[in-house]
């Protein structure tokens, strides 16, 4: 009986070891690639099945889940720091396709009710299969965030829209500082 816990205490030793020995050599490699990330090749990157806006705490969290150094090291190399989490976005898009929209029941009631309320939020309806998805610019336009919401509740998609949108106000005086 000893013997087994003894294996188990031993397999969940060396799992944890792993797992943050993963992490641990994920976060050198992010912290190295911030302070280069002016070098990113977006060509190598996309071939690589990364996208331009990759921000480097995806590649964090990825690095939880994948066990493979290449793969997060690959990641690292085209991601953009995101170390602001207090960041404000000018302007949002949320893109979802209208033949599935009855799948996502709280993106509809949010389409319906509430989205009109956020006057920097843009619904799009693009014809290819989109899981309902936030695209959030800065002022200059260009993307800055990408976040998924198809398994998100109503109350989620608000507060978060709420903490993470400028409010209007907000948006007039950036623009007048900018002129």
């Amino acid at each position: 009986m000893e013997r087994r816990g003894v294996y188990w205490l031993t397999i969940l030793l060396v799992l944890v070891l792993a797992v943050s020995g993963v992490k641990l050599g994920a976060e050198e490699k992010g912290e190295e690639n911030v302070q280069n990330n002016k070098n990113i090749n977006y060509e190598e990157c996309r071939g690589k099945g990364f996208t331009e806006n990759l921000m480097c705490s995806r590649c964090e969290q990825l690095s939880t889940f994948v066990n493979d150094s290449e793969i997060i090291s690959d990641c690292f190399s085209c991601c953009t720091n995101d170390s602001n989490t207090d960041m404000l976005y000018s302007f949002a898009v949320l893109q979802v396709n209208a033949n599935y929209l009855w799948m996502f029941p709280q993106i509809n009631t949010f389409i319906d009710g509430k989205a009109a309320k956020y006057v920097n939020l843009e619904v799009e309806y693009p014809t290819f299969g989109v899981v309902p998805t936030l695209v959030f610019y800065n002022e200059h336009k260009e993307i800055v965030d990408t976040v998924q919401i198809d398994r998100w509740r109503l109350d989620t998609i608000t507060d978060f829209l709420d903490q993470k949108l400028m409010k209007e106000l907000q948006i007039v005086k950036e623009k007048k500082a900018n002129n």
